[in-house]
């Protein structure tokens, strides 16, 4: 599983991978200061990444040039290491930066900083998929069937998010996946909210993700 310019940049550089289908539209949100009101406003300050290349400067590098901004050149990119952009955010030595959960519900808690852009609920980037899964050509080629099962297998406990999201966010406290059972419920929920309202991943056979699991 895997974010879509992740796979795209693997697919061009040869990788044997099929792209099966979307999990859900977005988890990611964009957290700035609270005198950066848009993305637009980014242009010379400072944004924190992990990585140049990877998926949060991708993601980063394709919401900036969306709005007019030139990631290269209009950005002050901040590599935050093997430090918290959490810390660094709040020490005030970065201006913005991409969270996952549970990033974004910890710091609205501390009310610190605020979202500028939700993938989400945001368009056009909640009209894409966010996490997709990936499987070796091989694999899939050799194995259908259990590539189906599998499939349906991770597809069924995605529904279980949206459907039951208080017993997953639990399960995901007691399993030490998340420290918080109430920042585990607000991301499921949001989470539940856009998978079932958006067409793009509601399909004929009834998932809110796929058509693949009627065949499986």
């Amino acid at each position: 599983m895997n974010f879509p310019p992740n796979h795209i940049a693997s697919i061009d550089a040869g990788v044997p991978i099929k792209v099966l289908t979307g999990l859900h539209s977005g988890c990611l949100e964009l957290i700035a200061k609270e005198s950066i009101r848009s993305v637009t406003d980014l242009r010379g300050k400072r944004v924190g990444v992990d990585g140049f290349n990877n998926s949060r400067h991708k993601w980063l590098t394709l919401m900036s040039a969306y709005v007019g901004l030139d990631p290269v050149n209009d950005i002050q990119w901040v590599l935050t290491k093997d430090v918290k952009p959490t810390e660094l955010f709040i020490q005030g030595k970065i201006d913005a930066f991409l969270g996952t959960p549970p990033q974004p519900q910890e710091l609205r808690a501390k009310k610190i900083g605020h979202t500028i852009l939700n993938n989400a609920v945001d368009r056009p980037w909640s009209q894409y998929l966010c996490c997709m899964i990936s499987a070796t050509t091989d694999y899939v080629t050799r194995y259908p069937v259990a590539t189906k099962r599998v499939l349906r297998s991770i597809l069924k406990a995605a529904d279980l998010c949206v459907s039951d999201p208080e017993r997953v966010a639990q399960q995901m406290v007691d399993r030490d996946f998340v420290p918080s059972h109430d920042y585990a419920l607000q991301t499921l929920k949001v989470s539940a909210t856009t998978a079932g309202g958006n067409s793009i991943l509601k399909t004929p056979c009834g998932s809110t993700h796929c058509a693949c699991r009627r065949r499986a």
